[in-house]
C-alpha cells in the first residue's frame, strides 16, 4: 500500500492512464505475437526431439548413405539457386527493400519486447530487494522509512535547533 502511495505521488490521472495504456499495448503484443511464436518454436523442437527419440539407431553404413544423399541434394540446390539467379533480374524485384525493412523492424520489435521483459523482471526483483531492506531497517531501527517532503523539512529544522544548542 505504501509503495502504491509513493508511486502515485506527483502522478496525474492522464499520466497514469497513458502508462497503463502503454503497458496494455506491450502486454497484448507479447501475448498475441511473441508468446505464440515461442510456443510454436518450442513445439517444433519437441516434435524434432520426439522424432529423433523414436528413430532406430544409425549404423556407419546408414550414415554414409545419408551423407551421400546430402551431398547430392546440396549440389542440386546449388544448381537451382544458380539458375534462379541467372534468370531473375534483381531490378525486377521492387519489393525486396521493403521486405528487408519489414524484417529488420520485426527483429527490432522482438528485441525490444525481450528487453522490456528482462527490464520488467529486473525492476520487480529490485522492488523486492528494496522492500526486504526497508523491512529489515524498520525492524532494526524502528524508523518508518525514508523521510519525504514536510517530514524531512521538520527533521532538518530539528537538527538545526540541536546543532545550535550544541554549539553554545
Amino acid at each position: 500500500l505504501r509503495e502504491l502511495r509513493q508511486s502515485s505521488l506527483g502522478a496525474t490521472p492522464q499520466g497514469l492512464l497513458q502508462r497503463l495504456e502503454e503497458e496494455t499495448k506491450m502486454t497484448s503484443y507479447i501475448v498475441t505475437q511473441k508468446l505464440p511464436r515461442e510456443i510454436d518454436q518450442r513445439q517444433k523442437e519437441v516434435d524434432v526431439l520426439s522424432m529423433v527419440a523414436t528413430e532406430p539407431t544409425l549404423t556407419r553404413s546408414n550414415l554414409d548413405l545419408l551423407q551421400a544423399k546430402i551431398q547430392v541434394l546440396t549440389s542440386e540446390v546449388n544448381e537451382l539457386v544458380e539458375k534462379h539467379l541467372a534468370t531473375s533480374n534483381p531490378a525486377d524485384d521492387k519489393l525486396a527493400p521493403f521486405r528487408q525493412q519489414a524484417a529488420i523492424i520485426a527483429r527490432k520489435k522482438d528485441a525490444i519486447a525481450e528487453q522490456f521483459s528482462e527490464l520488467k523482471a529486473q525492476h520487480n526483483k529490485l522492488l523486492e530487494e528494496i522492500n526486504t531492506v526497508t523491512e529489515q531497517l524498520r525492524l532494526a531501527g524502528g524508523q518508518q522509512g525514508v523521510l519525504r517532503g514536510e517530514e524531512f523539512k521538520r527533521y532538518v529544522t530539528k537538527l538545526r535547533a540541536r546543532s545550535s544548542i550544541y554549539k553554545r
